[in-house]
């Protein structure tokens, strides 16, 4: 550990070196980070499925409306300058404190636009139901302040494991809540008072394991110093909610049960697969931020998408395969009308598993200008695709979702590849093998289903006689081809 010189500025916070960590670090790091994003998910696959049982669809909509506005506001309370503490070369005690106000006075004048604006936003949706809840909401983003800036430094540091006890906590606390709520028959406010516990829970988290306390300092230069990065990352988040939001706020005008069954397929796929990636943008980004060699973020960059891949190539392709079945035995035949958007969104997860962590190249290499270009012209082609696609209802939206993701795909990737000097060859050639893998997988699981189906077994034995086929193929090959991910 050294200390970083704040020149006559007194109460430095203490900082790493800033060469690149070795390998062991990035490992550990990454291991919890990875143990922590699959612990969080995995138990909130689980609670949506007993959400599911107990919340209708048109109440799951009616909390997703608010969410569709907030997930906008929460990008960009995630982009203000704590993600700039990351990659900051210096830290002192006057800057990230500045930054830890900063961070409040945008989650408080957030919440006061919620709170203000909420009838607004619901005559754009058509549901005055949803105002209330929206301000009950706008809460959340005052706690999420709270610990944008310990949430930093602990990133900055590599301390993963207790990002990682954050993160879960968050996801426990939130379920348990809701769950408990929703048994009581609270509806679509099990759903917002469980977020804002969840919030509320990773805060305390933070704010334990992290040494570092704000002082009562605050100066605007300091802040105007992240603004580029900043700033660019921040504008980015706003016109990436076109690719990740505009498709539900379409979808929400067509009604709250439609969004209902349309985001019961975004969460037990698209929220899960960006969680993982998040692991690997969370150790990535200041691993990369330290390194010189361009071959070397190359290597790394590489291995970690072949390494996904490994997981949500078998995933995506196997709920296209099983989508049916999946819905009628784990969820409910009340939620059939998803079963279309399931098995789409199972291909948008395969696109994405690999091709949403390029941020991680754009910053890493101080680009987020232009990361914000590729973000304008790639939100704006999804917003257009996703106007098409409402033609056809909700399902229409999410073909319109898959087909945008695929054109935008290569250009996404090429783009940050060239800051890296990376051939695109070389990152289909590490993929190869996983996808050929995937591909028999899924063909030899959809004839099992077909064969149950046509011999008149129920719909467990469908299911797991596909499942159960499609994970020892997919194994077997593996095993066999052994591939470097």
């Amino acid at each position: 550990m050294q200390q970083v010189d704040a020149g006559s500025e007194p109460g430095a916070v203490p900082l790493e070196d800033t060469s690149a960590p070795d390998g062991g670090v990035v490992a550990r790091g990454a291991r919890w980070a990875a143990g922590g994003q699959i612990t969080m998910h995995v138990s909130r696959m689980v609670i949506t499925v007993v959400l599911a049982r107990l919340i209708l669809p048109d109440e799951r909509g009616l909390f997703a409306m608010a969410l569709v506005v907030t997930d906008l506001l929460e990008r960009v309370v995630a982009a203000t300058p704590g993600a700039g503490l990351i990659h900051v070369k210096a830290l002192t005690q006057r800057l990230v404190s500045s930054v830890f106000f900063f961070n409040i006075l945008v989650g408080i004048g957030i919440a006061a636009v919620l709170a203000a604006g909420a009838p607004i936003a619901a005559s754009l949706f058509g549901n005055d139901d949803v105002v209330p809840v929206l301000r009950a909401v706008g809460l959340c983003f005052i706690a999420l302040s709270l610990g944008q800036a310990q949430r930093a430094l602990l990133r900055r540091s590599f301390r993963f494991r207790a990002v990682a006890v954050a993160d879960v906590s968050n996801a426990l606390v939130q379920g348990g809540v809701s769950v408990w709520l929703a048994y009581r028959g609270w509806g679509t406010w099990a759903l917002v008072w469980g977020l804002l516990a969840g919030k509320l829970a990773s805060n305390v988290v933070v704010w334990t394991a992290s040494s570092w306390r704000p002082s009562f300092l605050f100066h605007w230069a300091d802040v105007r110093s992240l603004r580029r990065f900043s700033g660019n990352l921040s504008a980015f988040s706003f016109f990436s909610y076109f690719q990740e939001a505009g498709d539900k706020f379409i979808v929400a005008r067509i009604g709250e049960t439609a969004l209902g069954y349309y985001m019961l397929g975004y969460q037990q796929l698209l929220v899960p697969v960006d969680a993982v990636l998040s692991v690997s943008r969370n150790v990535l980004f200041p691993t990369f931020a330290r390194m010189e060699d361009d071959e070397a973020i190359a290597a790394s960059f590489v291995r970690s998408c072949a390494s996904v891949a490994v997981l949500f190539f078998p995933l995506g392709l196997g709920m296209t395969v099983v989508a049916e079945p999946f819905v009628r035995v784990i969820l409910g035949d009340r939620w059939l009308p998803s079963v279309p958007v399931l098995a789409i969104f199972g291909l948008i997860a395969m696109i994405n598993a690999v091709s949403n962590t390029t941020s991680v190249l754009f910053q890493s290499k101080g680009r987020t200008d232009l990361q914000l270009r590729w973000g304008v012209a790639n939100g704006l082609l999804l917003l257009v695709a996703y106007l098409i696609g409402a033609q056809w209802g909700f399902v229409g939206v999410a073909w319109a979702f898959l087909i945008g993701t695929a054109i935008c795909a290569v250009p996404g990737l090429m783009i940050p590849f060239s800051l890296i000097r990376l051939p695109f060859g070389r990152f289909l050639s590490a993929l190869a093998p996983v996808a050929l893998a995937t591909v028999v997988m899924g063909a030899a699981a959809y004839s099992v289903r077909l064969l149950a189906e046509h011999a008149g077994a129920g719909w467990p034995t469908v299911l797991f006689s596909a499942v159960a086929t499609g994970a020892v193929v997919y194994g077997a090959i593996l095993l066999f081809v052994r591939p470097q991910a």
